[in-house]
């Protein structure tokens, strides 16, 4: 706990889900709540819709992602914006951007990470690659939040066997998009790749290099 700790220290002012956007919230650490935008505050812009106003004045000029967050609860909560959508009426009382309210087999409710250890779903990983499929695992470089390190290395625990390439560059419009790994055994393969420049949620950062990539990836193309 010390450690954790101690880096909480050094990164108390980075924003861990992109490192390179700025720190909008009060505090940025690794044991944080997972959920950037709470109940109060979608409230609180449905009965204020015009004055998006971000909760730290000092930040007055600079681009804060949450501000985007609340905008789409906002217009995703909108009756006609469902009724757009086909969305049955009654079927969803109020649309969050995350669902901070789900429980777990301990029968907790969630919380921060590193004090609720959730279990480990590598092993359903491990029973994959003893079938016949193909798996396709990314991950943004700027993601502090699940860093692509992290994820490299359950895949490693996999055991499988590193194929036509390791740790090369893709590319979209002949521009370097990250790099990708692909791995196999027998009949499954696997393909790890990292989104360059882009956050814990890499389509949100990178729409257009990650459509090409999920795009090769359905037609079997190498990306």
């Amino acid at each position: 706990m010390a450690d954790i700790t101690e880096v909480n220290k050094r990164v108390e002012d980075i924003n861990i889900q992109q490192i390179l956007d700025p720190d909008c919230d009060s505090k940025t650490n690794l044991v944080r709540g997972v959920n950037p935008t709470t109940h109060a505050s979608r409230r609180y812009l449905r009965q204020n819709e015009i004055r998006m106003i971000p909760t730290r004045q000092a930040l007055k000029g600079v681009f804060c992602r949450g501000d985007l967050y609340k905008y789409a609860s906002i217009w995703a909560n909108d009756k006609n914006v469902q009724k757009a959508l086909h969305v049955s009426k009654g079927t969803v009382k109020e649309w969050t951007l995350c669902n901070a309210d789900m429980t777990y087999n301990y029968g907790e409710p969630s919380m921060p990470a590193y004090n609720f250890n959730v279990q480990n779903s590598v092993v359903y990983h491990a029973n994959l690659t003893k079938r016949n499929c193909r798996a396709l695992v990314f991950s943004g470089d700027h993601d502090m939040m699940v860093p692509h390190v992290g994820t490299r290395k359950w895949i490693l625990s996999l055991n499988l066997t590193i194929t036509d390439s390791n740790w090369e560059a893709w590319y979209v419009n002949s521009q370097e998009a990250g790099y990708k790994t692909t791995y196999a055994r027998d009949d499954y393969s696997l393909v790890f790749a990292t989104v360059k420049g882009a956050g814990h949620t890499a389509p949100e950062f990178k729409p257009e290099e990650c459509y090409e990539m999920v795009k090769r990836w359905f037609v079997q193309a190498p990306l």
